[in-house]
């Protein structure tokens, strides 16, 4: 069952196009991975699924509806989630305050924070702890936890192992891996292409704001994915 659709949509801001009549979709509990060189449009496209960048052109669907017009909040009340690049995290805020904010209604705090810790059990002993004060990569799972908060049907994440060690990556896309396990869909921006291609059941590559091949990510090779179309290695 498709979760997210994007159909035709050309976005940007102000005057200046990113996007370029745009289409994929994403089913229920699959895995998305949008891969491209910088300015070709990923985060545009994470913010236009999302309602902070509306469309010129094209619709935008959400469990089968149309919400092109939707402003985030709608949408997030409907199971989708963006985790920005930077985390988004409340950094003054200690780790439970940030949960605490999520907590859809109807759940307690208690039940929030069981959610987070049981996929970032390294975060039980930081409940109490000022956000901004984490490493990086904790600062990386409160993002996450506060996403599973939410009970989300899809997450949009946003370069998810910028500035973070390799273990600690690992252990993030572990976590990830485990929560898309639950059937919650995923659009995947990252870095790292051969991570994404392992993780991803499917890829999408941007170049110049269009998609230039949408299909199974095992069918791609990393080498002529960065060669072909970043643009390294030339």
């Amino acid at each position: 069952m498709t979760i997210l659709a994007l159909d035709g949509v050309t976005a940007g801001y102000g005057t200046t196009t990113v996007l370029r009549d745009v289409s994929l979709s994403v089913g229920t509990g699959q895995i998305v991975a949008v891969l491209g060189a910088n300015g070709a449009g990923k985060s545009t496209l994470l913010r236009t699924a999302a309602g902070t960048v509306v469309p010129s052109a094209g619709r935008v669907r959400l469990d089968g509806a149309d919400a092109t017009r939707h402003p985030p909040y709608r949408r997030a009340r409907r199971g989708l989630c963006l985790i920005p690049e930077g985390r988004g995290i409340f950094r003054g805020l200690t780790v439970e305050e940030n949960l605490r904010l999520q907590i859809p209604r109807g759940a307690s705090l208690g039940e929030a924070v069981e959610r987070a810790v049981a996929v970032f059990p390294a975060l039980r002993e930081r409940l109490k702890t000022t956000a901004g004060t984490l490493s990086g990569g904790q600062q990386q799972m409160v993002a996450l936890a506060r996403a599973c908060v939410t009970d989300p049907k899809v997450l949009l994440i946003d370069e998810v192992s910028m500035g973070l060690a390799p273990i600690v990556v690992d252990e993030i896309f572990a976590a990830l891996r485990g929560i898309a396990a639950t059937g919650v869909a995923m659009v995947l921006v990252e870095q790292y292409v051969g991570r994404a291609l392992e993780f991803a059941d499917t890829a999408v590559l941007l170049r110049k704001g269009r998609v230039s091949y949408e299909g199974p990510s095992a069918e791609l090779d990393e080498r002529v994915v960065l060669r072909d179309y970043l643009g390294v290695g030339e």
